[in-house]
């Protein structure tokens, strides 16, 4: 169909009224009759209704489904169908139903009128029709307010539009068949619609909640025009590409009898039409062009894809003279390190070349290495302004039609984690080179493979963490074109400090989040150290994230000292930094109980990771470095991980352990983002299992034997939700010094204060007493404060055997707390507001009825009393 040059369409390109398309899916198929096309492995049908199933779907996701459905404003066309998303739409869970639009809808930018179901905050959800100009949209019609916000959307739709413009909503928000007004408005702007089609917007847990239902165009339309506008432009001096005005028949357009190239070059060798690029078919010549000389092409019976044939096209261009490549006019402007899983590009790595130059550049002689010996390029001629994808000669055709491809017969490998991108000029000398990281991505999801990295600026710098970014585009990546984050800003923010600990007693080392200037980060000047201490020398480390710092005295074991940074750090992006303080001191070796295991999370939501905390309750100061979690479990063997990052951990301090540590930080709040240290943790099983610390020798700092019991019985649902430590000197292996994390702080605390914590001494007994409870109303309304009632106990000596039971203050049993139960030296019993039956006790005074028996044989018993507290329904 046409191009959507709506200007020429109108005059020249006469559309006949064909037939209706319908689809209720009562076939059971969705891929014949009509045949559906886009992220179709997303998708199934279901009970006779078109379901999204994305089960590997992760945080953030869009599946597109689409069909050719021509529409015309030279009759009155009406689209209806049904949707129904089983939960209440947000801004991150919608979905979009594509009425007319020029491309399909996975095209971010297009000609398109669309109804969105969703995607206003609150729940005032409405039915939307929009128009996209580009990537640009404007609102035309908006239904009831709310008639969508409930916890289920639905509705059976009808849109109509009239031959003047004239667009008609209407809608039953039961999705039976009572249709009501909605609203209308007049736009002409875009007469014609080449696509109709689904978009779903959602996260992890909407992956299969999206249904829809009885589709219907009336009417469809028939291209009845040929293409009459032909461009062609030399790639080399052997390849001529030709693009017509609309998308061409694929078998006439590689019949290479069809076209013909005056000035002695005659019909090309071979004609091979771009699959993603329908319109378009690239000649390989017999006969090389000469430089500089005007050439004509024409092209004989040439049709469009609905079979309208051509006369005679004819298109000029010309042939320029090609020149050698010096620095600066060839960059790297995209490459692919880890093309699995692959979306929707070749499972290859890749690289995009860009020429910035107004040349035309040949690449023959040229090196691309990743640190070994270069490979080196054949000819190939690189127009000014254009894009080069270079591949393995193995994955070249699979690039085909992503626009220019190049094949080396070894591509240098591109490790996931971070390598070496280098470009020599035939001389040797270096044209272009970058070292980059996976920390470049800038979205741990992205990171895992799939995506390309993108430069944003293409006037660099290009060895620069902050320019490139992951890939936006839905398949991965945008070889042989812009990049998809063109035009984004560039990172703004300052250098950070993510860790300073020493390496010695006269070296401390310094370890940035970015890039550093070399020049500024090695000037003595902007480090000082309190009290006592002079820096002699700064040295920017080969990573260029780290400085190394020189004392002109050693450090004192048990000092702390104050390291400052002045401001005006910047990075490769030449962003500034205020200026830096941080504690500094020579570690020494922990003890057992040193350190204790503050706080756990051993059920992650769904693609999520665990954590686990770590507070120094002792006066030292502890590098972390060296010591190991491990998993030590009575019922498996060892599973054991090193902590590999040096991390000074005063007293006092927490720091969180996680192996993502961008999934934790954008799931809960951190009071110090710097103590979240991203290292490999030991399994944690989601219904129970060990955690412990261990030194250097092996020997147990701390241990836990944690199981999901030790949640509070009011909750539904752990996952997401932390255990959390409620005394740091209480016992490790006792129940009743955990709970789970408050929901006031989003059930997790990490490298902070944990929400449960309860600070000083356990209360003593007085005389007649063993229990003592210090605060005897609580709320377990999961707000951090007085979740819980604390029943502490120290027993005057070993033996004892205790039983606890609830009642209301009329009498009646609510729950045991123990039966039978052996005492040790010292603890407690926790009482989380729940009943026998894990429903939530009522509000008022209850009885805590205590009987105990000594090694002697003596019963004794013991009454409290305490109050649940909370809000009235």
């Amino acid at each position: 169909m046409k191009r959507f040059l709506f200007f020429l369409l109108v005059l020249v390109a006469p559309w006949a009224a064909q037939s209706q398309l319908q689809d209720d899916f009562s076939d059971g198929d969705f891929s014949t009759n009509p045949s559906w096309l886009g992220d179709t492995p997303n998708f199934v049908v279901n009970n006779g209704e078109l379901q999204l199933n994305d089960a590997a779907a992760g945080a953030n996701n869009t599946s597109y489904l689409y069909l050719s459905a021509p529409s015309s404003s030279e009759e009155t066309t009406t689209w209806q169908f049904y949707v129904r998303l089983n939960f209440s739409p947000s801004t991150s869970n919608l979905a979009r139903i594509y009425l007319a639009s020029s491309q399909p809808p996975s095209s971010a930018s297009q000609e398109a009128y669309y109804l969105q179901i969703g995607g206003i905050s609150g729940n005032n959800d409405a039915l939307e029709l929009y128009r996209q100009d580009g990537s640009t949209r404007s609102l035309l019609i908006s239904g009831d307010a709310g008639a969508l916000g409930g916890a289920t959307a639905v509705a059976r739709v009808r849109v109509t539009r009239s031959t003047t413009g004239l667009w008609s909503l209407e809608a039953d928000y039961t999705g039976g068949t009572n249709l009501q007004p909605q609203g209308s408005a007049t736009d002409l702007t875009y007469p014609l619609g080449q696509y109709m089609g689904i978009a779903c917007l959602y996260t992890a847990t909407r992956f299969d909640a999206f249904y829809f239902d009885d589709f219907l165009v009336d009417p469809i339309f028939m291209d009845q025009s040929a293409p009459n506008t032909l461009l062609a432009n030399a790639l080399s001096a052997t390849q001529v590409k030709l693009t017509a005005n609309e998308p061409l028949d694929p078998a006439l357009a590689s019949q290479v009898a069809r076209y013909t190239i005056d000035g002695g070059i005659g019909q090309p060798s071979t004609a091979q039409p771009d699959p993603l690029d329908p319109a378009s078919v690239t000649l390989t010549l017999s006969s090389p062009l000469v430089n500089f000389q005007p050439y004509r092409l024409t092209a004989t019976g040439l049709a469009d894809a609905a079979g309208n044939v051509a006369g005679p096209l004819e298109a000029s261009f010309s042939y320029i003279q090609v020149e050698q490549a010096v620095y600066g006019d060839i960059i790297v402007s995209e490459f692919m390190a880890d093309p699995s899983p692959p979306l929707g590009l070749p499972n290859a790595e890749y690289l995009e070349l860009h020429n910035r130059s107004n040349k035309v550049l040949d690449l023959a002689g040229m090196g691309l290495s990743t640190g070994s010996s270069p490979q080196i390029f054949p000819s190939f001629l690189l127009l000014p302004g254009s894009y080069l994808i270079v591949s393995s000669a193995a994955a070249q055709a699979d690039f085909a039609g992503q626009g220019d491809v190049l094949g080396l017969s070894s591509f240098p490998a591109l490790t996931n984690t971070g390598d070496d991108i280098i470009l020599t000029a035939a001389q040797g000398n270096v044209i272009f080179q970058l070292t980059y990281s996976d920390e470049w991505y800038a979205d741990p999801d992205r990171s895992e493979g799939g995506f390309s990295l993108e430069l944003i600026e293409l006037a660099g710098p290009y060895d620069c963490p902050g320019n490139w970014r992951a890939s936006l585009s839905p398949t991965g990546g945008t070889p042989g074109r812009l990049n998809s984050v063109n035009g984004l800003s560039t990172d703004t923010s300052a250098p950070l400090l993510l860790r300073a600990f020493t390496l010695s007693a006269q070296e401390i080392v310094l370890r940035f989040d970015d890039i550093l200037d070399p020049m500024v980060a090695e000037d003595i000047t902007l480090y000082s150290l309190s009290p006592n201490g002079q820096v002699i020398d700064a040295l920017l480390e080969s990573d260029r994230f780290s400085v190394r710092l020189l004392l002109d005295a050693p450090l004192q074991i048990g000092q702390s000292y104050t390291l400052s940074i002045g401001a005006g750090l910047t990075d490769c992006l030449g962003n500034s930094s205020a200026a830096i303080s941080r504690q500094l001191g020579l570690p020494e070796s922990p003890a057992p109980g040193d350190i204790v295991i503050n706080e756990i999370l051993f059920n992650p939501f769904s693609g999520s990771v665990d954590f686990v905390e770590l507070f120094n309750r002792s006066s030292k100061i502890i590098d972390l470095r060296g010591l190991r979690l491990a998993n030590r479990s009575a019922d498996s063997p060892p599973d054991i991980e090193d902590i590999t990052l040096n991390f000074l951990l005063f007293p006092g301090a927490y720091a969180a352990l996680t192996p993502d540590a961008n999934n934790i930080a954008q799931l809960y709040r951190l009071d110090e983002p710097s103590a979240l240290l991203e290292n490999d943790l030991p399994s944690l099983p989601d219904d129970a299992g060990n955690i412990s610390l261990l030194g250097l020798d092996f020997v147990a700092l701390d241990s836990v034997d944690y199981s999901e019991d030790w949640h509070s019985r009011l909750l539904r649902d752990y996952n997401g939700i932390s255990l959390e430590r409620i005394r740091p000197d209480g016992l490790s292996q006792s129940a009743a010094n955990w709970h789970s994390a408050a929901g006031a702080v989003g059930y997790a605390s990490p490298t902070g204060p944990n929400s449960q914590l309860r600070e000083g001494e356990p209360a003593q007994a007085n005389d007649d007493k063993l229990f003592v409870i210090l605060e005897p109303t609580f709320s377990p309304d999961d707000d951090g404060y007085q979740d819980f009632l604390l029943l502490e106990y120290t027993q005057p000596e070993a033996g004892y055997v205790v039983d606890i039971n609830i009642f209301d203050a009329q009498g009646r049993p609510v729950i045991g707390l123990g039966r039978r139960e052996l005492l040790a030296g010292e603890g407690a019993f926790l009482w989380d507001g729940s009943t026998s039956d894990s429903q939530k006790a009522r509000i008022g005074i209850y009885i805590i009825a205590i009987e105990y028996y000594s090694p002697n044989g003596d019963t004794r018993r013991e009454t409290h009393t305490c109050v649940l507290a909370g809000k009235l329904d």
